[in-house]
């Protein structure tokens, strides 16, 4: 595994965990959209579980704000799977990407230490550019690509 893919792995192991049932969809009998709900389930840090916040930041709360920065035709779509095949189908989210991502994303700032609140009069505010997972199915299993 190259470099760039080992991080790019890296950095989404929270959003990859989310899909783990995506290599059941190889033994699909018909082609289509292949629905997942997204669910945060960590199987590895990623990073540290106590970062060095900034002085105060810890002092007052903040609300979360993530808006939707995708250039996608539709915005369920967040990937693809292939078969034995290699047919190829999209894999499609069931719940809301964005309320997902804010929702993981005020769990960790609340484990940091970071007090989350709506209404709060700082905002933590990020976009969601890219949410894309893609399954390749092997002689011995399933390989997993992902970019967020």
């Amino acid at each position: 595994m190259n470099r760039s893919n080992r991080n790019s792995l890296r950095a989404s192991a929270l959003f990859l965990a989310a899909l783990l049932g995506l290599g059941s969809a190889a033994s699909a009998k018909e082609l289509g959209p292949f629905n997942v709900k997204l669910r945060y389930a960590p199987q590895e840090s990623v990073g540290t579980n106590s970062p060095t916040l900034q002085a105060g930041i810890s002092d007052r709360p903040v609300q979360i704000e993530i808006s939707e920065g995708r250039t996608v035709a539709d915005l369920a779509v967040i990937g693809e799977s292939s078969d034995d095949d290699d047919r190829v189908w999209p894999v499609r989210a069931t719940n809301d990407t964005i309320v997902w991502a804010k929702d993981v994303l005020a769990k960790n700032a609340g484990d940091w230490g970071i007090r989350v609140q709506d209404g709060a009069p700082l905002t933590l505010a990020g976009k969601l550019t890219r949410f894309r997972v893609i399954e390749s199915n092997k002689a011995l299993g399933s390989t997993y690509n992902a970019e967020v």
